[in-house]
This record gives structure tokens, C-alpha cells and sequence, in this order.
């Protein structure tokens, strides 16, 4: 800019932040543009601007204008097992309402798990945990637990006949009510007192309600070798510029809308400014010439490289593989079927696969510590072997071209379309046997998981480099959005203490119980499903980060 207007670069950069156009951020020293400064998590952008001194007097103003309001108490739902209640704040609540004295409470956040130590003794002899909140089989202790580890109380007595037990039904529904009433207890009492009231609001709100979404506008957008057969809709355009300027974009635009369109001019941009240098575009199997038709015509003078099943088969295959290595392509597309071909190295997936096998061994000694979480544990068990089962067979599998790994191929961007295809993916979690809550693992979400941490790991691990596009990013419950969000801003997760799903599903999520008809039509039965959104604004707030939604075509 400087040289274009033939003056001196720091005047420029002066006027620029005079006008508030431009802002330099004190944690990086880089000067960034208001529409990128002015959102995101501007709370912390706040008090590293106060803490920078009185340099920085212009970014406080700005960023003073743009915090969120603080939300009232009436807006937030104080739940048993949600992350941002300390452990404190359950310890009294134990030793005020259950008047238990000797309460000890922690939650460990790598295995998503709360453990409460308490007197077993002074439990038993207490009226207000077995009678009040709790039953003759179930104290208030054991159903504090479940509550916190989002567990659903069953009581189960020995079969008669057999080696096995069985649900006492009576037993079960009491327990249930009883948790609920407990539940709904704990609500009550954390705003009873004006003290922890305003600190937990305090909390909640420097945690989640401290984001400020950023405007994407595309309408600058000249797009060089775009053929122009089309002009682009207003909601393309800003979708293309929110690729470029952000990275990790979940594409969430309704069927027709024009993602194809988005996703070819947004890699071509990319390519065009230097921030990606091999894209590769995965489409369903049926679409690829389709797609690859449709990028063409977009962008004639595109070098693209189509990969079809066939030139990854018998001796083609390393010759190809070598095209895509050394060849300087605008666009590679590809089917999912050619993507999952093209897996990991052995090193690579190894470490990860350890890594997850360990999280799955600490969640297994900490929920062996409580005396009713046998079902769990056998769960997490065999999540365990199975997991064991995959290692073993990635070891001793024998690759032919073990060097034609997906990291040897010099790709660095991922646009995956119908994302939804690969929405089972892994999870451990103690919410065994509820509906609404698959616990699926297939290869393709794995190898996606995989392929896109490679992929912003390319970045220094922030969140670029990955797009997923799909009509219906929610289809059949209501973790698919933590799914979307462990792709695409795993970061994100981990600074909240989101990033296992049971911390997720107790802030923003409740199990619902009710009598529904049996499916055989004999009668009743008790059902529990994960069907209630709660904070429903700032789960959006975080998911709206990265999710362009877009419900009607234009």
C-alpha cells in the first residue's frame, strides 16, 4: 500500500489505524483489519489490550464498543456436571442441602469424569440423601454421580434363574424422580445466594458469552478466471471470502444453494493469494465427473487433476500418486472411496490411535471407583480392545506402498463434500444405552478425523485448511454438532473443556426420560433420549465460528 501510494509505510499504517480500519494486536504484533479484530473472543483481546498499556488506548475504545452484554441469571441454566461449575460450588451444595459435612468433589478434564468422595457411614444414617433426594437403593450421593458424569440411574436386581440381572422397573422410575427432583434442587439453590449467584453468572459469561461474531462481506470479490456463466449469489460470495479469511468453514448451505460453486471459487482464491498450494476437492463417488464438469466450466483455464478408482489400481498406482506428489495442480478431485484409499502413514495413525487408547485407560480407572459403574466400565472396555483390535491389525498390516502416504502428496487444503456421510465419528462417553446418541465408529470418519488434524497441523495447528460441506449437518442427533465441531475447531473445544463429549452434552445438552409405547405394542416402557438443547445462544455462538448456514437457496 505503501508503494502504491508513494509514501512511507509507517505513515500509512498510522492513517490507517486513525481512521479504525486497522488494528495491531498487542499478543502478535501484527497488524490485522477491524472486521478480524473486532470479533472472535474479544474479551481476551480486551485484557491483553489493557495489559499491552496505554499504546494500545484506540484498540481498548473499539473493542469496549463490541463486548457482549453480560446475561442475566434468567438465561443461564446452572446444571450438575456442566464444566463451568467449580467443584467448590458442588461441594457446598452437598454439605448445605444433602448436609453431608465431609464432601470431597473433582472433576478430571481429560477423562470428562466428576468423582465425589464422601463418608459412606454418615450417607447411610443420613434422612435428607436416602429419603428426600434419594431412595432406599439409590442415595443422594450415587445419584449426585450420575448426574454429574450425565448417567442415567438404573436399579437392576439378580434374574431368578439365570447369571444376570434384570431392571427392577419400580426401583428405577423412583430413582428417576428422585434425580430429577435433584436436579431441579440444584438449580434453585445456586441463585439462592446474591454472592454465588453473581460469581457463577461471572464465570459463565467470561467463558461462553465473550464472542462476537465476525461479517463476512464478499461483495469486493473481482474473482480472476472466473468465467462469469453465472453471476453469484450475495450469500456465495461472503462464503467465499469467509473461507479465505478464516480457514475452517463448515459449509451448511441448503440443497441447491450453490456449495459447489463456493467451494471451486474459494479454492481458486486460495491458490490465487498464496494460501494454499494443493487443494483437493473429495466428492461422493457418483458426482466426480459431475463436479469435476462443473469446476471446468467455473474455471476454464484450471489445471485439474480428476482421480479415479482406476488409476489407483495394480501398477498405475504409484505412477499417479506421482502425478499428484510432483505436479503443480489448481484442484485434485477425488471420491471418497479414492480419498480413504490414500490412508495415513503407519507412524501417524499409531500415535493416534495410543493417544485415544490412553484417554479410554484413565476413563476406565476413574469410573472404577465407583461402585455402580460396572456397565460403564465393561463399555469402556471393550471400546478399549476394539481399538487394541485396529492397532494390532495396523501393525502387522503388510502396505505395498507404505511411502505413498497421504502426508507424501503435498496436499494442504481438504474441501470434503456431503460431510455428513462422515458423522459417525468415535466417541467415549458414559451415556451408555441412550437414544438419540450413537456410538458408531465408522473408517471413513476416522480416516477424515485423521487427515484434517494433518491438514491444519500444517498451519501450526490453527484452524485452517479444512472445509465440510453438507444441506444437513444435523440429521439424526444432536451430537452431530460436537462431531462438526471436533473436525473443524478442535482448539476452540479444548480452551472451553468441551472437547469430550460428556462435558459438551452436560453444558448444552439434557437427557430427557418418558414413558413411551413399547415397540412390540405389549405395553410401556421408561425411555431416555438426549433430545433438550440448553444455552442454545452460546452453543450457537461458539458453532456459528466456523458454521456458514444458509437455509433457503438465495
Amino acid at each position: 500500500m505503501a508503494e502504491l501510494l508513494q509514501a512511507d509505510a509507517h505513515a500509512v499504517a498510522r492513517d490507517l489505524e486513525d481512521r479504525g480500519l486497522i488494528y495491531r494486536n498487542p499478543e502478535t504484533g501484527d497488524h490485522e483489519t477491524a472486521d478480524a479484530y473486532l470479533s472472535g473472543n474479544v474479551k481476551r483481546k480486551l485484557h491483553a489490550a489493557l495489559a499491552a498499556g496505554v499504546a494500545y488506548e484506540s484498540n481498548v475504545r473499539a473493542l469496549e464498543r463490541v463486548i457482549p452484554e453480560d446475561l442475566p441469571p434468567a438465561s443461564i441454566e446452572p446444571r450438575l456436571g456442566a464444566v463451568w461449575i467449580p467443584a467448590e460450588t458442588v461441594e457446598a451444595f452437598i454439605r448445605e442441602v444433602l448436609k453431608l459435612r465431609g464432601a470431597a468433589v473433582q472433576y478430571l478434564a481429560k477423562a470428562g469424569t466428576w468423582s465425589v468422595q464422601v463418608n459412606k457411614y454418615e450417607a447411610q444414617g443420613n434422612v435428607t440423601c436416602s429419603q428426600e433426594f434419594g431412595t432406599a437403593r439409590m442415595n443422594a450421593i450415587e445419584l449426585v454421580l450420575c448426574a454429574l458424569n450425565v448417567q442415567t440411574p438404573t436399579v437392576r436386581d439378580p434374574h431368578p434363574d439365570r447369571d444376570t440381572y434384570v431392571v427392577n422397573k419400580p426401583e428405577t422410575v423412583a430413582a428417576r424422580e428422585k434425580l430429577g427432583l435433584l436436579k431441579e434442587r440444584f438449580a434453585a439453590w445456586a441463585y439462592e445466594d446474591p454472592e454465588r449467584r453473581e460469581r457463577l453468572c461471572r464465570i459463565y459469561n467470561d467463558l461462553f458469552n465473550c464472542s462476537r461474531p465476525r461479517e463476512f462481506d464478499g461483495s469486493h470479490l473481482k474473482l480472476p478466471g472466473f468465467s462469469r456463466c453465472f453471476e453469484l449469489h450475495a450469500h456465495q460470495r461472503n462464503a467465499i471470502w469467509r473461507i479465505v479469511q478464516s480457514g475452517n468453514t463448515g459449509l451448511f448451505h441448503a440443497v441447491g444453494a450453490g456449495k459447489t460453486a463456493v467451494m471451486v471459487a474459494a479454492s481458486m482464491e486460495l491458490r490465487r493469494l498464496g494460501l494454499a498450494a494443493k487443494p483437493a476437492h473429495i466428492v461422493p463417488n457418483h458426482m466426480l465427473e459431475q463436479y469435476t464438469a462443473e469446476f471446468v466450466r467455473l474455471y476454464p483455464c484450471a489445471a485439474v487433476l480428476m482421480a479415479t478408482k482406476d488409476d489407483l489400481a495394480g501398477d498405475r498406482r504409484r505412477e499417479f500418486v506421482s502425478r499428484i506428489a510432483t505436479g503443480d495442480w489448481d484442484a485434485i478431485v477425488m471420491t471418497h472411496s479414492t480419498f480413504e484409499m490414500l490412508g495415513m502413514s503407519v507412524a501417524y495413525t499409531t500415535r493416534h490411535i495410543k493417544a485415544i487408547i490412553h484417554d479410554l485407560e484413565m476413563a476406565v480407572r476413574i469410573s472404577r471407583s465407583d461402585d455402580r459403574s460396572n456397565r460403564i466400565v465393561k463399555q469402556l472396555e471393550r471400546m478399549k480392545k476394539a481399538w487394541k483390535v485396529r492397532l494390532d491389525r495396523l501393525a502387522n498390516e503388510k502396505r505395498r506402498d507404505d511411502f505413498l502416504s497421504w502426508e507424501s502428496l503435498g496436499i494442504d487444503w481438504v474441501l470434503y463434500d456431503e460431510a455428513h456421510l462422515a458423522k459417525n465419528l468415535w466417541r467415549h462417553t458414559k451415556m451408555a444405552r441412550i437414544a438419540g446418541l450413537p456410538l458408531a465408529n465408522s473408517q471413513r470418519a476416522f480416516d477424515l478425523y485423521l487427515k484434517t488434524r494433518h491438514t491444519m497441523s500444517l498451519y501450526r495447528g490453527q484452524h485452517r485448511g479444512v472445509v465440510l460441506s453438507t444441506a444437513t449437518p444435523v440429521a439424526n442427533s444432536m451430537a452431530e454438532i460436537h462431531t462438526f465441531q471436533r473436525y473443524l475447531q478442535p482448539n476452540t473445544l479444548e480452551a472451553l473443556g468441551l472437547e469430550q463429549f460428556d462435558a459438551w452434552a452436560a453444558t448444552f445438552g439434557e437427557t430427557v426420560t418418558a414413558l413411551e409405547i413399547a415397540p412390540d405394542g405389549s405395553g410401556y416402557r421408561l425411555n431416555t433420549r438426549f433430545a433438550r438443547f440448553i444455552n442454545v445462544p452460546d452453543l450457537m455462538g461458539v458453532f456459528c465460528e466456523l458454521a456458514d448456514i444458509r437455509t433457503r437457496r438465495c
